[in-house]
């Protein structure tokens, strides 16, 4: 029976286009929350350290849609290769991509590491904050070749079907992420359980 069809819609596949697309939106939101949980987590640290976090983000965001540019490419690509039956093509491109998280996380870890004391100066950050905002932005380009990885491999898969292996990677690199702020940004905290002294011994790095 042909599925009914309004404005050129087969409404048959909107379910499974939900499917899909739902996993799709939760992996983007962890992606985007990541940054929002730095801001707020170091709110209780003083404006300095919120305008320092705050200072980069438009820079991050550059960088990062840079990224998604290239993995949308791959996907585009593995997706027609195996939508053809041409299943050889799509794992050659698949080792491609592998070549490309290790070209892309090696330039984009040593560009903003390189420039990491000039960024915030051409983001026109007040000079009280410039140092702080330079680490910050040094640190989190340390491991950019993981990052690069998690979004390349992560749309390589939504390209053969997988959307949901994705959203679970964002979900688990949200939770490490609170937990190691938690961890390395606030003071050692103690208190007193059923009579007896407990210290989390928290980093107090800021």
């Amino acid at each position: 029976m042909t599925a009914r069809r309004n404005f050129g819609i087969s409404w048959a596949l909107v379910p499974g286009v939900f499917a899909l697309a739902g996993p799709t939106m939760v992996e983007q939101l962890m992606q985007t929350a990541v940054q929002y949980v730095d801001t707020a987590m170091v709110g209780s640290l003083g404006t300095s350290a919120t305008a320092a976090v705050g200072s980069t983000t438009t820079v991050n965001w550059l960088l990062g849609s840079t990224i998604h540019a290239v993995a949308v490419g791959f996907l585009a690509f593995v997706a027609q290769a195996r939508g053809a039956g041409k299943n050889e093509t799509s794992r050659r491109a698949s080792s491609q991509a592998a070549l490309a998280v290790i070209f892309l996380g090696v330039l984009f870890t040593a560009i903003p590491l390189l420039l990491s004391g000039l960024v915030p100066s051409w983001m026109q950050v007040d000079e009280a904050i410039r140092p702080v905002a330079s680490r910050y932005f040094f640190i989190i380009y340390t491991p950019m070749l993981f990052r690069v990885a998690n979004i390349i491999f992560g749309t390589l898969l939504r390209a053969v079907g997988d959307t949901k292996t994705p959203m679970k990677v964002g979900i688990a690199v949200n939770v490490i992420n609170i937990v190691l702020n938690v961890f390395l940004i606030y003071e050692p905290v103690s208190f007193s359980m059923f009579g007896t002294d407990v210290m989390l011994p928290f980093a107090g790095l800021g």
